[in-house]
């Protein structure tokens, strides 16, 4: 079984540093001149673009300030299946949100396969309530499980910081109808969710569940 994404993000980037303490002793601790080559810091980012890896950082620190969300709030998590209407949905909407930071499980669905990413499918997401232009709101943030996971201990920064960070983020008004193209134009996202249907049925499964108000007794 797959080890959900709040439990797996620590797990794997804790090997990655091993990873790289073995290498350069002290290269993870700010406090310590690790002194690390200027060669072995351009293999470790493969040439990434800056924008590109300022960009991957931001959305770990928001991961990482949702997940720590997440468990004070009880680690609450829950399981769905994926609900998506094939001929498209003119409009979304979202109607509640659990009362705590909410990890959502998706069952299993080649529909939320990504294609370009080896072993790639939309696994879940966050949600949480917040305000937003003065209105309620919910904050939905997209995460994905690949094979990368499982490759952290050996992979270089680069690509652990990519892996990490192949997530989508977006703010949709709460009880309000909105029309599926307008959703979509919402998110901040890894450019893998723009391809085919995943993400639309992700979507999709993430309105129904915020429509179905069943927080106590479906949790995972």
């Amino acid at each position: 079984m797959t080890i959900a994404h709040p439990y797996r993000y620590p797990i794997a980037f804790r090997r990655q540093f091993d990873r790289l303490e073995n290498l350069v002793p002290g290269i993870t601790d700010r406090a310590v001149n690790a002194n690390a080559s200027n060669d072995f810091l351009e293999r470790e980012l493969q040439g990434a673009a800056p924008a590109d890896f300022a960009t991957q950082n931001q959305r770990l620190r928001h991961l990482e300030r949702l997940i720590a969300d997440w468990r004070i709030d009880g680690e609450t998590t829950y399981s769905t299946h994926v609900n998506f209407d094939s001929r498209g949905n003119a409009t979304l909407g979202f109607e509640d949100v659990p009362p705590s930071v909410s990890y959502i499980f998706f069952d299993r669905d080649p529909i939320l396969q990504l294609d370009d990413v080896r072993g790639g499918r939309i696994e879940g997401v966050y949600m949480r309530e917040i305000a937003s232009d003065g209105k309620p709101s919910i904050e939905l943030t997209f995460v994905c499980d690949e094979q990368g996971w499982a490759d952290m201990n050996k992979c270089y920064f680069g690509e652990a910081v990519k892996v990490g960070a192949r997530i989508s983020i977006g703010v949709i008004p709460l009880q309000e109808e909105i029309s599926a193209e307008k959703v979509v134009e919402k998110f901040a996202c890894d450019p893998v969710f723009r391809q085919g249907r995943a993400f639309n049925a992700a979507l999709s499964t993430a309105a129904q569940f915020s429509t179905q108000r069943l927080w106590k007794g479906f949790r995972w």
